[in-house]
């Protein structure tokens, strides 16, 4: 677990990963995402489909513990998250749709995640799942507010 000091240290580092990412990126990006959103929604499809299939296939093929499967059923549907982005940055890859992408798969993590892992962990457990909608929302914020104010400056 994280003392005060290194959760606050962490948002810290964030806020200013972001900005960095936003300061190399412009509407421009953004708009074309829009006029072409089959990157994002090819994502979000994966995201909410294909990952947790595998997941529950593997959590099947192997013969886990419940607790095992049901983690890895969690990991196959859990959004990306900053780092994702900054590791698209790196590879000199599309940061615009990576951000979007982390962007729609979180907003869609509240209806979502709650129906996937109701379909696919119900083999394993019969315990209830709740969605920590305030993560989520201060996960966006820090997310895409430093990363607007990078991008005005």
């Amino acid at each position: 677990m994280l003392s005060g000091f290194e959760q606050a240290l962490l948002g810290i580092l964030l806020i200013v990963l972001m900005m960095g990412l936003g300061a190399t990126l412009s509407v421009a990006n953004f708009r074309e995402i829009l006029r072409s959103p089959k990157g994002p929604l090819i994502g979000l499809a994966s995201q909410y489909g294909w990952m947790p299939l595998v997941a529950f296939g593997l959590a099947k093929g192997l013969d886990l513990p419940p607790a095992m499967a049901v983690s890895l059923i969690v990991v196959g549907c859990t959004p990306g998250g900053t780092t994702s982005n900054l590791f698209t940055y790196y590879a000199k890859a599309d940061v615009a749709l990576s951000i979007s992408m982390t962007a729609l798969s979180s907003v869609a993590a509240i209806v979502l995640m709650p129906l996937t892992l109701a379909a696919y962990t119900g083999p394993f457990t019969d315990a209830e799942f709740a969605i920590p909608f305030k993560s989520i929302v201060v996960t966006l914020a820090v997310m895409l507010a430093p990363m607007a104010i990078g991008m005005a400056v």
